[in-house]
C-alpha cells in the first residue's frame, strides 16, 4: 500500500485510482504501457481481477512504488 499523508494512512491501488480526477487518461496510459485492452485495466481498477505479475511490475514502476505496496496479498 502507499503512504498518502503524515498519519501513515495507506491506500490500495483501487483506492488511489478512484481518487484521480482523470481516470480515463490513466486507463489509457496504463493500457498502453502494459499492452492491455482498456477494459482489462478497468477490471483491475474495480478490483475484479489482479493483473499478471509482469503487468503489476509495470504499473508499480509507473507509480514509483513497490509491487507489494500496490498489490498487497490478501
Amino acid at each position: 500500500m502507499v503512504s498518502t499523508n503524515h498519519a501513515k494512512e495507506t491506500k490500495s491501488l483501487v483506492e488511489l485510482l478512484q481518487d484521480l480526477p482523470t481516470r480515463e487518461k490513466l486507463v489509457a496510459v496504463l493500457a498502453k504501457k502494459t499492452k492491455s485492452h482498456p477494459s482489462s485495466v478497468y477490471r483491475w481498477l474495480k478490483g475484479e481481477v489482479t493483473p499478471p505479475a509482469l503487468k503489476r511490475e509495470i504499473i508499480a514502476k509507473h507509480f514509483k512504488v513497490s509491487v507489494e505496496e500496490l498489490f498487497p496479498k490478501k
